[in-house]
C-alpha cells in the first residue's frame, strides 16, 4: 500500500535557526543502523551550511554509544540538539530527555509525544489527519482499487508545538519565545498558523 511521504528533519533544522537566530552549533543524534536515517543525516546535513549552523553528527549504533555521545556533548556543548527519531531511538527517550534537562539543551522533535514528555519543541504532520487519510486509502482498495494504483501523498497538516515550562526557558525567556513564535507565525508564509493557542504547557500552532 502506498504511504504517506514526508522529508522534515532539514526543515526542523530551518525551524531552530528561525526561533534561536543566533545558534551556531546543532548536534544531530541519529541511529546509525538504519538506512533510512541515514538518508535523512545527509539531506539534514546539506542545508546546514546555508543556514550558517555547524551541524555535529552524533550517529549511534547502539545504547552503549549513546552515553560516548552524551560524554562528547558535555565536553563540546552544542548550541541546540535534533533528533532524527526511528524507533530506537524512540527506546532511549527518557534517556535523552534526561541528559537534554540536566544540561538544559533546547531540541526539537518529530510528534508532540516527545514535548508531553519534557521536550521543547516539536513539529511534523497532524497525526490525526493522516489516521484520517489513510482510512480514505484502506478504503479504497476495500472497494477495489489496487495499491499500486494509490499515489503517495505528501502531509498537508502540520503541528509545531511548544513546552512553554521546558527547562530551557526560565520565566522572562518563555515570554521572549512566545513572542517571537507569535511573529514567525504571523511574518513569515514558511510558518504561518491558521491557529495559534497556548496553554499552560504548551503552545500549539497548525498549519493546514
Amino acid at each position: 500500500m502506498s504511504g504517506l511521504a514526508s522529508d522534515l528533519w532539514p526543515k526542523r533544522l530551518e525551524l531552530l535557526k528561525e526561533i534561536f537566530p543566533k545558534l551556531s552549533r546543532v548536534a544531530m543524534l541519529w541511529n546509525k543502523g538504519n538506512a533510512g536515517m541515514a538518508l535523512e543525516a545527509k539531506a539534514t546535513q546539506e542545508v546546514a551550511g546555508p543556514l550558517g549552523v555547524a551541524l555535529q553528527d552524533r550517529g549511534v549504533k547502539d545504547s552503549n554509544e549513546l552515553e560516548v555521545v552524551f560524554a562528547v556533548m558535555t565536553k563540546d556543548r552544542p548550541d541546540a540538539f535534533l533528533a532524527l527519531v526511528d524507533p530506537v531511538l524512540i527506546s532511549y527517550r527518557k534517556r535523552i530527555l534526561d541528559f537534554l534537562a540536566k544540561n538544559r539543551l533546547p531540541a526539537i522533535f518529530q510528534s508532540s509525544d516527545w514535548v508531553e514528555a519534557g521536550g521543547l519543541i516539536s513539529y511534523g504532520p497532524s497525526y490525526p489527519d493522516l489516521y484520517r487519510r489513510a482510512a480514505v486509502q484502506m478504503d479504497k482498495i476495500l472497494k477495489g482499487t489496487k495499491p499500486a494504483d494509490i499515489p503517495v501523498e505528501q502531509p498537508t497538516k502540520f503541528e509545531l508545538v511548544i513546552n512553554l515550562r521546558n527547562y530551557a526557558l526560565d520565566k522572562a525567556g518563555a515570554v521572549h519565545f512566545f513572542r517571537r513564535l507569535v511573529f514567525l507565525f504571523s511574518a513569515s508564509s514558511t510558518f504561518f498558523a491558521s491557529t495559534l493557542k497556548m496553554s499552560d504547557m504548551a503552545c500549539s500552532g497548525v498549519r493546514g
